[in-house]
């Protein structure tokens, strides 16, 4: 069996066309997981974005002074403001 798909192997890779096939195909997923890790990373950077300003409205709401909250959250102070 191994012997076999070897064998396959061997075909494939000396077929110029398969072997043009072959390297799309492994081209294609490449792109197709870099994207998702694109995304997840997108996702994640959003979701601690919107931590940060979830946090900003509590450190507000209990009357902290918006320096402290700029300095705790990293946010800008004019972002702090308008909340």
């Amino acid at each position: 069996m191994i012997s076999r798909a070897y064998e396959e192997f061997q075909h494939c890779t000396q077929d110029e066309s398969m072997r043009h096939l072959a390297m799309a195909r492994e081209k294609f997923q490449q792109d197709v997981i870099s994207r998702l890790n694109s995304a997840e990373q997108d996702g994640l950077e959003k979701g601690k974005e919107l931590a940060r300003l979830e946090d900003a409205r509590k450190f507000k709401s209990l009357g902290v002074s918006t320096e402290i909250i700029v300095q705790a959250t990293g946010l800008p102070s004019e972002t702090v403001e308008n909340l």
